[in-house]
């Protein structure tokens, strides 16, 4: 059975899962980051950042097998919201559930006075990732979007992964970033029609990358989880 389990998640990896852009985090990255200076924490900062996301991936397969979940089913309520899960084993952050540790991005990565805030949701798609195949994930790509990213941060994230300076939106898509997949006071539903998230060639089948909003000034890394 277990051997059964093992393929299934390799299989779901390979087909669902977005796997370009890998990162190779510094060893004992989040104790290395405060004792950096400002451009080298960021690129840190960075490297975790998108090791951190890639492992939220695995977990969530290992969930959709193990505990018999759909992606629908899966919540990431921050370790201060855990207690308004419904039911603690589709918590990707709950120990019943995932297990998977939260990581709270160091001051140095965020915008000068601002709280970096994790978002994820079904909103959105990213042209050139899209899988035929791929009957987990319904219409649109699962993204785990952090807002509140410093311009450095922005910038060395994009040019790690081969993205030219920060594109920014041409439309306004602030609130619909705000949406995320948790139990609380609002119910969240996968939407049924999907929407593109960003306009500009750069990001065309581009799994990460950091943009910057439309109004202008505030800058938001993204990653994604799992391709439509």
């Amino acid at each position: 059975m277990k051997i059964i389990l093992i393929a299934m998640c390799a299989l779901l990896v390979s087909s669902c899962f977005p796997e370009d852009e890998k990162a190779k985090p510094d060893s004992g990255a989040t104790e290395n980051i405060s004792h950096a200076d400002k451009e080298t924490s960021n690129l840190i900062a960075g490297n975790y950042m998108l090791d951190w996301a890639s492992r939220v991936r695995v977990v969530m397969v290992q969930m959709i097998v193990s505990k018999e979940l759909k992606i629908e089913d899966l919540r990431f309520n921050s370790p201060e919201t855990l207690s308004d899960l419904k039911d603690p084993k589709t918590g990707v952050f709950h120990p019943d559930g995932g297990g998977m540790e939260y990581f709270d991005p160091p001051e140095g990565y965020a915008d000068k006075g601002v709280t970096p805030q994790w978002t994820f949701n079904g909103e959105f798609e990213i042209d050139g990732l899209a899988d035929e195949s791929n009957t987990l994930s319904g219409h649109s790509e699962i993204i785990a979007f952090l807002s509140g990213v410093s311009k450095l941060a922005c910038e060395r994230t994009n040019a790690k992964l081969g993205i030219s300076g920060i594109p920014r939106l041409l439309s306004n898509q602030s609130e619909l970033i705000k949406k995320s997949m948790i139990d609380g006071d609002e119910k969240y539903d996968l939407p049924v029609d999907h929407r593109p998230l960003l306009d500009q060639p750069e990001f065309s089948g581009k799994s990460a990358g950091c943009f910057e909003l439309r109004g202008g000034g505030s800058y938001v890394f993204y990653r994604v989880l799992v391709s439509r």
